[in-house]
């Protein structure tokens, strides 16, 4: 089996980054969001500590300490990762529409190059607890949603809506004009 080397961990090739969330919190706002959990990873004591919130339907695979280490690239799992499906994007319009469907002023945060995948997670959470409808980032010169971005954000990130586009400052001038403010 081929392994990648990731944050000073070998991971073992068989996972993609993208699609692992690990760590107590983000793997139970994971089981409560809107991701499908295809496989759960669980050290003995997370399953005890997290029987109840596991859903019935889900395979969980019992591995030890330094398995889990090696799986996650990380020893900051907490004895638990979960494969997900890929994180859902949105657009603009779709994020917009939906906080105009419940009748209020939409609330999106726009970020610009913010590379680092624990900086995005950190203002996922504050977007999350902040109220705001989401996040709008850029296609490229952009962290994605991953694991990383997952723990950072303590799960919240499994409960916000991001659009993804092109180009910020054309979407921005193009949605303007659809009365909504932008600040900078």
């Amino acid at each position: 089996m081929r392994k990648q080397q990731r944050g000073g961990v070998d991971r073992a090739a068989g996972i993609d980054p993208d699609v692992l969330v690990y760590g107590r919190h983000p793997v139970r706002e994971a089981i409560r969001g809107p991701r499908r959990i295809v496989q759960l990873h669980m050290t003995d004591d997370a399953r005890r500590a997290l029987e109840r919130d596991l859903p019935r339907d889900v395979p969980v695979r019992t591995v030890d300490t330094s398995q889990l280490t090696q799986l996650a690239g990380t020893p900051d799992h907490q004895g638990v990762a979960a494969e997900v499906e890929p994180f859902r994007y949105c657009t603009i319009d779709e994020l917009l529409d939906d906080a105009r469907s419940v009748g209020r002023q939409p609330l999106v945060l726009c970020l610009d190059q913010v590379t680092d995948p624990h900086n995005l997670g950190a203002i996922a959470r504050v977007c999350d607890a902040a109220g705001a409808d989401g996040l709008l980032i850029p296609e490229h010169r952009s962290a994605r949603v991953t694991g990383a971005v997952c723990k950072a954000s303590a799960g919240a990130i499994e409960h916000i809506r991001v659009a993804r586009c092109t180009n910020l400052a054309d979407t921005l001038d193009r949605v303007r004009g659809s009365n909504v403010w932008a600040y900078g």
